[in-house]
């Protein structure tokens, strides 16, 4: 009697103990330099329609024809900037690894959730040598908050990732710090590109160009403005 009145009371604890165990959010794990930033991108806002956003649809049905971006510089196509499995080996050594939360089949795409980064690895002809890589933000909308202005966040993540490229820290700060100094000015003076809306800088090194982008749109709805830092290319 005693026994099944023990055994139904620790079965009650224990279906207890596990509700409120699974009722408890799970918190993602950050370095200590970047605890104050936490709050910043779990704070995401709720967008519930963002179709108006969409400037072009991509389907076999589509008339829409993505608009090319004349940047005035004139660049081959297609360069190798780099090995792939040499990139890949320099990521997994580098302070960026620790931030990796997802890397997809075919490292496209190398999610850094914990600093709110993305890396874009582009791969055109297959043959194991990557044509661009892209530093861009995992929440763009988290992100547009700061507008132009480069926070210490991104800029470790974009420093890490000129690193990963260049092997060398010190050429990777000159190049983010001349990138960003042309940016600021042109922010400053509203000088876009020409018919758009699209700041740019950039800086020639080694045969690589690398780019800096930002914009600033004009839209009816508030969460479909963005007047902000965007992306850091090589290619």
């Amino acid at each position: 009697m005693y026994i099944r009145h023990f055994q139904l009371f620790s079965t009650i604890i224990l279906l207890s103990l596990s509700v409120q165990i699974r009722a408890q959010p799970i918190e993602p794990v950050f370095d200590s330099k970047f605890d104050a930033y936490r709050s910043i991108y779990l704070d995401s806002p709720d967008f519930t329609n963002l179709a108006p956003c969409v400037e072009y649809k991509r389907s076999r049905y589509a008339k829409e024809k993505i608009k090319v971006i004349n940047t005035g510089v004139q660049r081959d196509k297609f360069i190798d900037v780099m090995d792939k499995d040499l990139f890949l080996e320099r990521f997994e050594k580098s302070p960026l690894y620790t931030q990796l939360t997802h890397r997809n089949h075919f490292d496209r795409r190398i999610e850094l959730g914990k600093i709110n980064g993305d890396l874009h690895l582009l791969d055109i002809g297959g043959n194991n040598k990557l044509n661009s890589i892209s530093y861009h933000f995992n929440s763009v909308h988290a992100r547009k908050q700061y507008g132009h202005e480069l926070i210490a966040l991104d800029r470790f993540g974009m420093l890490e990732t000129l690193n990963l490229v260049l092997d060398d820290r010190e050429k990777s700060e000159e190049i983010l710090n001349e990138l960003y100094s042309d940016y600021s000015e042109k922010v400053k003076n509203d000088i876009k590109l020409k018919d758009t809306d699209i700041y740019f800088s950039y800086v020639r090194f080694n045969g690589l160009l690398f780019e800096l982008w930002g914009r600033n749109t004009t839209h009816e709805l508030e969460h479909c403005r963005f007047d902000m830092l965007s992306n850091l290319t090589i290619h």
